[in-house]
């Protein structure tokens, strides 16, 4: 990774590019080769795809923030217990002259550190960040998903790092979120790792591609599109220089059998030549063939009306509406009919995710309005944001979906379904906790 990079890291899920990027962060040793860095003391920092866990939601925006400062967090504590100690000593003492003496070097090292500048460091920081000033005492729990991972980001540059990387950034964001977080990482000098499932963020953001197949890594130059294009052409040239190089040695073992009781020595030479090629550091490996896409269907659903929810009034609030002057969703009209394929769209916070469940009946509205089905034979299902966490971690793929199975399944039935979400082989047998965010996801939706 150099200077000036922000580098996308492309694969198939399970392919390890978390780990990857956990190598990189230091937190686990390759089992061969070394991690080298440019000096010792390199800063890398790390927004991980849970990094929500690693937030304090009762704390302020503020001081969430001040909380990445523990040096200097520990210096104003110390500072504050010898200025007390020193309140309790005669003036005019030898031990009050040691601790004059041990507080002034306390002091020195504090403002070394700018301990006394860190209000100041992260209001600048909150203010790049897009946060108003009034919002810098709002509790961390107040803000949406979007907003959430901007102060984690925050919280990483504010220890200024010489290397940024990022997992999977964009999950739960809204689209604004990410054009804001786009423009923003652009605007970054400093190097950049990033792991992400969203092609457009890589291609707006990434200026490398690193693609990970098989245990090989491979660079190009440009975005994801850009990659795929370098990549196509890469292998079609790998793998006519294969055929071409097979179709000879194919041509030389013919020679061989043919003239092996005619020319003896001829084909023993002809034979040694075939060896030294395929021993030759230039010999061309078969080229990697590419994975299955990843297909299915959902089943076929019972035949209903042409309606299938209804809304009517809808209106619902979490909130209390003293404080925030009316209901999160209001005068709601909806019909889904049959063959509808209907977005949400809007900013992180505005309801989409209310108005599902609303929808599917998973929760009543709470200021009026109905919801109904529009036949007994609607059957509803719901892939929820955190679908994924959800699953039990000691269980295997095979057991989960299993354990999911309700009508009646046969083992083959589900092995066949697994497959066509590409667990195949002893891959149904590996633990949730081993898989990736990805591959979990697949699992969620199987």
């Amino acid at each position: 990774v150099k200077r000036g990079e922000r580098v996308g890291l492309a694969g198939a899920d399970g392919g390890g590019r978390t780990t990857q990027l956990k190598v990189l962060a230091g937190e686990l040793e390759p089992t061969t080769g070394e991690l080298v860095k440019s000096r010792p003391d390199l800063k890398v920092a790390m927004l991980r795809q849970e990094f929500v866990d690693e937030l304090v939601l009762t704390r302020s925006l503020r001081d969430e923030c001040k909380a990445v400062f523990v040096e200097q967090a520990e210096l104003e504590r110390a500072l504050a217990d010898a200025e007390a100690s020193m309140q309790s000593l005669d003036p005019a003492s030898a031990e009050f002259a040691d601790a004059l003496e041990d507080y002034n070097t306390k002091m020195a090292l504090a403002e070394k550190k700018g301990a006394f500048k860190l209000d100041a460091k992260v209001d600048r920081m909150l203010g790049n960040m897009g946060f108003a000033e009034a919002e810098s005492d709002a509790a961390v729990s107040t803000f949406s998903g979007g907003w959430k991972m901007r102060i984690g980001l925050a919280k990483l540059l504010l220890n200024e790092p010489d290397v940024l990387l990022l997992d999977e950034p964009t999950n739960h964001m809204d689209i604004e979120s990410v054009e804001w977080l786009e423009n923003f990482l652009r605007a970054q000098a400093i190097p950049m790792v990033i792991v992400s499932h969203d092609r457009e963020f890589l291609d707006q953001v990434a200026n490398k591609i690193v693609d990970m197949e098989q245990g090989v890594a491979t660079k190009y130059d440009g975005g994801y599109s850009r990659h795929l294009k370098l990549k196509k052409a890469r292998i079609d040239a790998w793998e006519s220089a294969y055929a071409a190089q097979e179709k000879k040695l194919a041509e030389d073992r013919a020679w061989v059998n043919r003239f092996k009781s005619k020319n003896p020595a001829g084909a023993k030479s002809r034979e040694k030549a075939i060896e030294r090629t395929m021993k030759s550091p230039d010999y061309v490996q078969k080229p990697p063939r590419a994975g299955k896409p990843f297909k299915f269907a959902f089943p076929p659903a019972p035949r209903c009306g042409d309606e299938i929810v209804a809304m009517r009034d809808v209106a619902h609030t979490y909130r209390d509406d003293d404080e925030s002057g009316g209901p999160l969703l209001r005068d709601i009209d909806l019909t889904v009919a049959r063959g509808d394929k209907i977005a949400f769209l809007g900013p992180n916070g505005a309801g989409k995710s209310t108005l599902m469940r609303l929808a599917l009946e998973i929760e009543e509205p709470s200021h009026g309005g109905s919801v109904a089905r529009g036949s007994a034979n609607v059957v509803a299902n719901y892939f929820e944001q955190n679908q994924a966490d959800a699953l039990d971690l000691d269980k295997t793929v095979l057991e989960t979906v299993q354990a999911a199975a309700k009508n009646g399944e046969t083992y083959n039935e589900i092995r066949a379904l697994l497959g066509q979400f590409l667990f195949k082989g002893d891959a149904v047998e590996k633990k949730i906790r081993a898989l990736s965010g990805g591959e979990k996801a697949r699992v969620a939706l199987c």
